[in-house]
């Protein structure tokens, strides 16, 4: 079988379908990614065939979705409706169309934000399935804006007007622990939970032979990086970190070091990490972006989150309600950082349930 596997750029939407496409791959099926330009190196240097679908989002438009952001009662339904529903499919579907045509896939599994794969999956009538990349029971997610956007790409391809998302109407997979899952309008029918799985094996980490007193992990992601203005966020958290009895691996994606001050010597920073020598660590401290979470809790490890934006919120508070880790807010981290690192290295009781919830789920067959 020849399988199409669409995303948007983001690792934390590429990665939950690298257990999907390994699987499929390890049955001997056909497997080709479609991504932005962006993704392109990073499928390929994971052993995938791939093609770019768009040059990645348009700096003049994306930074008229985000000035409209303050003004939003609700900010995920409007970055769904607008940047995933309008200006990302706009960018990908014409790519998308060719790539389909060419390809002939007799399935297309693509990340459920990633929408111009659905769309162009149902006009050639070749089966669908969306995959979850993080909670699609956000409280206050409203999917009927999202919808509005899709019927208008859909009467512009002569299909037929509907009444909820791709998840809602077609199979649907996730490696999303129920913890994470929330109570709003998530998957109706045919879903299957999966385990996560590493992206990658290992990477070539090599942190001080001196390090002797426990580790901690801290991200804030690959997205927060491009964000404006979250230098300061970066500062303020390196500033907690410093006073933490533990010895930290910072990892801070594209971020440049030198807008971070001087480094503290309990603190190594760079700017990528494989997830499985990260998670080599006692706790994480994160942003909460579900990619993250999803693998700390995959590796039974304790959190300390910090969340900035998108699902972020809702996971930190799932997490703390669930007693898998605590919560600071972002204004007050670099003063109550270090004791709720404390906190989640000293109780045990945050690691054991940690590990239970990684349990549940099945593995993907090959």
């Amino acid at each position: 079988m020849k399988i199409l596997f669409t995303s948007t750029a983001g690792l934390g939407h590429l990665y939950p379908l690298l257990p999907l496409a390994r699987a499929a791959r390890d049955a001997h099926h056909q497997v080709l990614f479609a991504v932005p330009v962006g993704a392109v190196e990073v499928v390929r240097r994971l052993g995938f065939s791939v093609l770019a679908t768009s040059d990645g989002d348009p700096p003049r438009e994306t930074g008229e979705i985000w000035k409209g952001l303050a003004g939003q009662s609700d900010a995920n339904t409007y970055v769904f409706a607008g940047l995933f529903g309008r200006l990302r499919v706009q960018g990908a579907l014409e790519r998308t169309r060719s790539v389909v045509e060419d390809y002939a896939p007799e399935l297309v599994i693509s990340e459920c934000l990633e929408f111009a794969g659905s769309l162009v999956a149902e006009s050639h009538g070749i089966p669908q399935v969306s995959v979850g990349v993080g909670s699609l029971g956000l409280s206050g997610l409203r999917t009927g804006p999202l919808v509005d956007e899709l019927n208008r790409w859909r009467s512009s391809m002569n299909l037929p007007a509907v009444e909820a998302p791709p998840w809602q109407r077609h199979r649907f997979a996730t490696w999303l622990p129920d913890v994470l899952q929330g109570a709003g309008p998530g998957p109706v029918m045919h879903a299957v939970q999966y385990r996560y799985e590493d992206a990658e094996p290992t990477g070539s980490l090599s942190l001080p032979s001196t390090w002797l007193r426990p580790r901690v992990y801290a991200t804030l992601g690959s997205a927060a990086p491009a964000q404006a203005g979250t230098a300061a966020i970066y500062r303020a958290v390196l500033a907690g970190l410093a006073e933490c009895e533990a010895d930290i691996l910072f990892s801070i994606g594209s971020l440049d070091p030198a807008t971070l001050g001087p480094v503290p010597s309990n603190v190594t920073v760079m700017h990528y990490a494989a997830q499985r020598d990260a998670m080599s660590a006692d706790a994480v401290v994160s942003h909460g972006g579900s990619g993250t979470t999803v693998a700390t809790l995959a590796h039974g490890l304790p959190s300390v989150t910090v969340p900035l934006f998108a699902d972020q919120p809702h996971n930190a508070a799932q997490l703390q309600a669930a007693g898998l880790g605590v919560t600071v807010e972002p204004r007050n981290v670099t003063d109550e950082l270090p004791a709720a690192v404390a906190r989640v290295l000293d109780d045990a009781s945050y690691r054991r349930p940690a590990r239970m919830s990684s349990a549940a789920a099945e593995p993907v067959h090959r």
